[in-house]
């Protein structure tokens, strides 16, 4: 039997190490989201791929943390401010660098 899985997400990658367990990896086609993809710092970001890869190479450590307590300090939801991109920088570089040699 061959099994696909469209997976998202924690609960996605966590029901593919299952799922591997139960009908092993010749049979199993996972297909993860890629919706939330980013690019941060330069880098390519695939969270949800990559939590998949994680779960399916034994690769998690599942640890149990105390509750938080209501009387700690809350950090601030403000929001983040995006990262100037690689691209914009290089482009910003090349126009200036074109503005020289003229």
């Amino acid at each position: 039997m061959r099994v696909a899985l469209l997976s998202g997400g924690t609960g996605g990658a966590k029901l593919a190490r299952g799922l591997l367990d139960e009908v092993g990896g010749e049979s199993l086609t996972v297909i993860a989201n890629t919706g939330d993809d980013a690019w941060a710092h330069g880098a390519h970001v695939s969270p949800d791929p990559d939590l998949v890869t994680y779960w399916l190479a034994d690769a998690i450590t599942v640890r149990f943390a105390a509750p938080i307590s209501s009387s700690r300090p809350r950090a601030s939801l403000a929001p983040p401010v995006p990262p100037e991109s690689s691209a914009t920088r290089i482009g910003v570089t090349r126009a200036r660098s074109a503005d020289r040699s003229a």
